[in-house]
């Protein structure tokens, strides 16, 4: 019943692993995307400033690289909140995993407990039993013996009968 308790979490944790692979992948395939489409914003705004000569005006053009330095900034506070979130439901799916096999470990210990305890108990029968029949077999001896004089009786009996002539 243990083993199959296991194998049980052993699936069901292989199958949340799945899960979270096939999650991760669309996620990944997803940061992909986001990564293509600002490479194409930043070619266009690049070739943008090209085009409107904004390198001629020093406030156009510190005002694009201010808002190029938001956009990266953007990146990074948002490619590290995605690792934020990554981790806390790594986090959260460990701290399951560990409270399923925490709890297997319980129950295994329990039936391993019971186990044990229905062998002891088991002993104790077969123990009893040994008595029982080591008993049986001592009762069988004597009443054979009582039998045996009973007989022994008898035949005293007839012996001294025809002695006596009745």
């Amino acid at each position: 019943m243990t083993l199959s308790k296991i194998c049980d979490d052993i699936d069901h944790t292989q199958h949340r692993i799945d899960f979270a692979e096939k999650q991760f992948l669309r996620k990944t395939e997803k940061i992909e995307e986001i990564k293509q489409k600002n490479a194409e914003v930043q070619t266009a705004l690049e070739s943008f400033i090209k085009e409107k000569n904004i390198d001629d005006d020093e406030k156009q053009k510190q005002f694009v690289e201010n808002q190029f330095k938001i956009w990266e900034l953007r990146k990074q506070i948002s490619d590290t909140l995605l690792k934020v979130k990554s981790k806390n439901e790594e986090n959260a799916y460990m701290t399951t995993e560990y409270q399923n096999a925490a709890k297997s470990i319980e129950d295994s210990n329990k039936e391993i407990k019971q186990t044990v305890d229905d062998i002891k108990d088991l002993k104790r029968k077969i123990e009893t039993a040994f008595e029982t029949n080591e008993d049986n077999k001592k009762f069988k001896k004597q009443r054979q013996n009582l039998l045996d004089n009973i007989e022994l009786a008898k035949e005293k009996d007839d012996v001294l009968k025809k002695k006596l002539g009745k």
